[in-house]
């Protein structure tokens, strides 16, 4: 079998949400701050691209952002290139996240500060700021903040799910890439506001152990506070004084997220959101009506549809469409408009997953060969 391509599709669509009517208002210091960080410790900062590597596994190594790749795998993709570019990613990832704005409005210096350190030992002669058009206070914010750096700032309509590297590198360099790469194939290094801000605070306190998380609860104002990496959900919900045990807990984003046990899952370093609701009324799926409104929201220009039929066919005939599955970001626009309840989204993940293993494996026969 040969190895799968990516088959060629146009951005087509997303959905403009517009800018939450809402804002974070504090940030607060974690319980254990005064106990656990040691004011001005001896931290040398790294010069060179290997010892950013190092300090990467120490202070975030894992992906710091749900759809943003870890920046130790595009340091190590990236070898011994240039980075050509450096996108400091600053538009939300969820229709309801405002963790880029807070992080700007509460902790710029930090943000700022590991930005210039990513770019100084990639080498990189420009770090491109992307914001959302419609947030002027972060605008504002960052025009000061890019007063005789390198920063260079491109303000976005943020049409959902804009923030996907895929779509973002498009849009602003015209690089079409497939959503298994990584940026750094075409010397771009995409940068999520959480790593750049884990690594500025890291040198000015030596702390590499909590992440800020946005707790968004149905009906109120959404919070944010810093988590322990490794500590339960529920675990961190009850110190904000909220009871998950009647609600529903989706990780991650209303969109896209994923629903789980908060008593059995832990905050990782790309837990971004944390949403709770009164359990939602289930809606049984009808039969397709022929609508398109799935094939008009998609991003990346698929038939959801016509994926979720070529699902259901039984693996011994052929695949037809199928293949198509491997261009899908996972946004969950598609399940998100379709007026007949179908399971689009979830579908089109398994089969996405399937047709990469069979890729994989077809690569490692060939390989082998």
């Amino acid at each position: 079998m040969r190895p799968l391509k990516l088959i060629s599709r146009t951005m087509v669509g997303g959905l403009y949400f517009g800018r939450p009517a809402w804002r974070v208002m504090e940030w607060p210091e974690p319980p254990d701050a005064t106990a656990t960080e040691e004011k001005n410790p001896e931290i040398s900062r790294p010069e060179n691209r290997p010892q950013l590597g190092d300090l990467l596994r120490r202070v975030c190594p894992g992906s710091t952002g749900s759809c943003t790749p870890a920046l130790v795998r595009q340091i190590a993709d990236l070898a011994d290139r240039r980075a050509r570019l450096l996108i400091l990613n600053l538009l939300p990832a969820q229709p309801e996240s405002l963790l880029p704005a807070a992080l700007t409005q509460f902790q710029s210096q930090y943000l700022a500060a590991g930005a210039e350190l990513i770019a100084r030992c990639l080498d990189s002669p420009r770090v491109m700021v992307a914001l959302d058009r419609h947030d002027r206070p972060t605008w504002r914010a960052w025009r000061r903040l890019a007063d005789g750096r390198r920063f260079r700032i491109h303000t976005l309509v943020n049409r959902y799910p804009q923030a996907h590297p895929v779509i973002l590198t498009r849009c602003l360099t015209g690089t079409v890439l497939s959503p298994a790469s990584l940026p750094s194939g075409r010397d771009i290094v995409v940068l999520d506001p959480v790593t750049c801000w884990a690594l500025g605070r890291f040198l000015r306190w030596g702390r590499a152990t909590t992440r800020p998380v946005q707790v968004f609860v149905s009906g109120r104002e959404p919070r944010l506070a810093e988590a322990r990496v490794g500590q339960r959900v529920a675990d961190f919900l009850r110190t904000l004084g909220i009871a998950p045990d009647t609600q529903e807990c989706i990780l991650n984003g209303m969109l896209a997220g994923e629903w789980i046990d908060p008593e059995r899952t832990a905050i990782r370093w790309d837990t971004e959101l944390i949403s709770l609701r009164p359990p939602a009324a289930h809606e049984p799926a009808v039969d397709c009506i022929r609508c398109g409104w799935c094939v008009g929201a998609c991003p990346v220009g698929l038939n959801p549809v016509s994926l979720l039929a070529a699902a259901r066919i039984h693996d011994g005939l052929p695949v037809g469409d199928r293949r198509e599955a491997v261009a899908c970001i996972d946004c969950g626009l598609c399940s998100y408009v379709c007026p007949s309840r179908l399971d689009l989204a979830a579908t089109i993940r398994t089969l996405r997953a399937k047709q990469l293993g069979m890729a994989a494996a077809a690569a490692e026969l060939a390989a082998a060969g």
